[in-house]
């Protein structure tokens, strides 16, 4: 597939090495396909890699959100959180918000997640949320102290911050 690429990937090379193959290559299109990869920690690392570029860099390669979410639906926590951080810089098709959504609130309502996916998770919901208002509801009610105690302190206030500003839409 991307031999080179995949090498300097799969030897966990600095972040800073790899940009800059990436941007001597010009190989993000390359870095778009390993994306779905089988193996995780190569799909990962490319996730991760690909969250440096803009929104706007990011629109070109027309990525599938819909293979995004369920990959990541499969995977561990920090393919998890790379996800939702790319995902929040792509436009989510109308077909698929409601996957979007509902991985999501699964993904908040798993306890026993790190509270960085969770967070990534809870701002997924609430951009669902303000596309359509009428969920409201339903995410006011995963406000729970059972869902906000086991979170860090610092990102507790976060959630709860969502939570507010949701009395506002």
């Amino acid at each position: 597939m991307h031999p080179e690429l995949t090498k300097l990937i799969l030897q966990r090379k600095p972040k800073s090495d790899l940009l800059a193959y990436l941007k001597k290559t010009n190989g993000w299109k390359d870095l778009t396909e390993l994306l779905y990869a089988e193996d995780h920690d190569l799909a990962w690392r490319s996730t991760w890699l690909l969250n440096q570029l803009s929104p706007y860099d990011l629109k070109k390669f027309h990525l599938n959100v819909e293979a995004l979410i369920h990959q990541a639906q499969d995977r561990g926590h920090s393919q998890q959180r790379e996800c939702f951080k790319l995902l929040e810089k792509l436009v989510i098709p109308e077909d698929c918000l409601s996957l979007y959504f509902d991985w999501a609130e699964q993904v908040w309502m798993d306890i026993s997640l790190q509270s960085s996916v969770r967070i990534s998770a809870l701002r997924a919901l609430e951009r669902v949320t303000i596309i359509y208002p009428d969920l409201k509801g339903e995410l006011e009610a995963l406000s729970s102290q059972e869902l906000l105690e086991p979170l860090s302190p610092g990102i507790r206030k976060q959630a709860q911050k969502i939570f507010q500003s949701l009395a506002k839409l």
